[in-house]
């Protein structure tokens, strides 16, 4: 028999013993004939020195890891300065309705809970003829009403509180015109907020240089009619 055949006969050997697949042979240690190991209760607190009701207490999941972690992590939001556009829906829109229409719309995917700033320009089809806009949330109105009278786009702002949004709402522009007016445009919906949060303690730990995190924009969908 040569080297060769030497060879594969003790991988043969081998793959056949489960025994001989590196399992410790300590008292209490079974082979389970697929490579692994059953170990006894008595076995593992001898080898640990505590009962193991003791070490179950120590150890958990990953999930619990991360929920500890989070619990004990302190974490401080950006300040909000209203500058940082994080969503738009610029599309134009006209409309010479003289009652409220809705002309712009998105859907959010997922809640914002950071304090936000909506804006939109409007714009009258002739100077002198006053046109309005106004924030919608799910159809019903939010917003306060927002006028303009000029031939020349006006950017209309408003301040809504951290968590108004919610997964599934419709944040809409609805705009109307004055009896006298000829059109109204609505145009550069977008959403202002913050995204970067500082973590400055961990557990009883206090970070001496803080962590700054940049978290994604949340998703948004444009839908205008």
């Amino acid at each position: 028999m040569n080297w060769i055949q030497r060879f594969l006969a003790a991988i043969t050997t081998h793959k056949a013993d489960p025994n001989a697949h590196h399992i410790p042979t300590a008292p209490g240690w079974t082979p389970t004939g697929d490579g692994g190991t059953k170990v006894a209760a008595a076995d593992i607190e001898a080898a640990a020195g505590i009962p193991l009701t003791k070490l179950e207490d120590a150890v958990c999941s990953k999930t619990e890891a991360d929920n500890k972690i989070a619990a004990d992590t302190e974490v401080t939001e950006g300040a909000f300065d209203g500058t940082n556009v994080k969503n738009s829906n610029d599309t134009r829109k006209e409309t010479s309705s003289t009652s409220y229409v809705k002309k712009k719309e998105v859907k959010l995917n997922e809640n914002l809970d950071k304090i936000c700033r909506i804006k939109f320009a409007i714009q009258s089809g002739v100077t002198g003829k006053t046109v309005y806009g106004r924030i919608y949330k799910n159809g019903i109105a939010l917003g306060a009403e927002q006028s303009w009278n000029i031939n020349e786009y006006s950017i209309k702002s408003e301040d809504f509180a951290a968590n108004e949004f919610q997964t599934n709402d419709l944040v809409q522009i609805y705009v109307k015109m004055s009896a006298d007016a000829e059109a109204i445009d609505v145009k550069d919906m977008r959403f202002y907020y913050d995204t970067l949060d500082t973590i400055t303690k961990i557990g009883t730990h206090e970070l001496v240089s803080p962590l700054h995190i940049e978290k994604p924009s949340i998703s948004m969908t444009n839908q205008d009619p």
